[in-house]
């Protein structure tokens, strides 16, 4: 009887343990979403996963990184600059998330209204395993742009919203940004100042060199007088 206790028990112990272990592999975001396993990055915004023995192609929903290789779409993104800088920024973008998922982790998809896209594309919002979502984490580390594309506008006020705090903040591809946007204001300052100053010295010599003239006017005119002064007595003492 003390025995078959003791195995009750051990029993119990064992699933208990058991239980626990599983709940905390678990993260409670990741619950009921449809798990997958990276295979590659191929960009910022898109990774491909092995989904039932396949490789499907899973657009980011709700951000845009820039280009990271020559293509159409690096035309639409030239207020990030020319070209080559719009695919030197996408490079960083994919390091970004390359650092972030890397090939044979566990990711969990979470689909919005549309599922695919007309490239068959599958559109989801992806989720890492410790249940921080990829989606956020880009667009918060400032490495993507906003992209909202009805009807997936599950979480475009957040998405919108981290947006701004990365900008405002110079993080990640702002970085630079924030450094340039800096360097046009402080040249801005001294170009100004600059500008102040050389006015100053120009009305200062022009206001030095009036005087300077008013002066030897007033030199002649008196040099002028004394002289006429010098022809009268002059011609008073010839008379007398």
């Amino acid at each position: 009887m003390i025995k078959l206790v003791k195995q009750y028990l051990v029993l119990l112990l064992t699933l208990l343990i058991s239980f626990q272990f599983s709940c905390g592999k678990d993260n409670p975001k990741t619950v009921n979403l449809l798990e997958t396993n990276v295979d590659h990055v191929i960009d910022g915004d898109t990774i491909v996963v092995i989904f039932n023995g396949q490789k499907e192609h899973v657009r980011l929903i709700g951000v845009d990184t820039p280009e990271s290789r020559m293509n159409k779409r690096v035309l639409k993104q030239r207020e990030l600059g020319d070209a080559e800088k719009v695919i030197e920024l996408g490079q960083k973008a994919k390091k970004f998330t390359k650092s972030l998922v890397k090939p044979g982790d566990k990711v969990y998809l979470e689909f919005d209204t549309v599922a695919r896209d007309r490239y068959g594309r599958m559109l989801a919002y992806v989720y890492l395993k410790d249940g921080r979502m990829l989606n956020k984490e880009i667009i918060c580390n400032g490495y993507a742009m906003p992209l909202t594309v009805p009807p997936n506008v599950k979480y475009q006020e957040e998405f919108k919203r981290c947006y701004q705090e990365a900008r405002e903040k110079g993080l990640g591809l702002w970085k630079e940004w924030m450094d340039f946007a800096k360097f046009i204001l402080i040249f801005t300052f001294i170009s100004i100042t600059a500008i102040l100053l050389v006015d100053f010295a120009a009305r200062l010599i022009i206001f030095i060199s009036e005087k300077k003239r008013d002066e030897w006017i007033g030199r002649i005119t008196e040099y002028n007088r004394t002289l006429k002064q010098m022809r009268f007595m002059f011609i008073e003492r010839l008379l007398i």
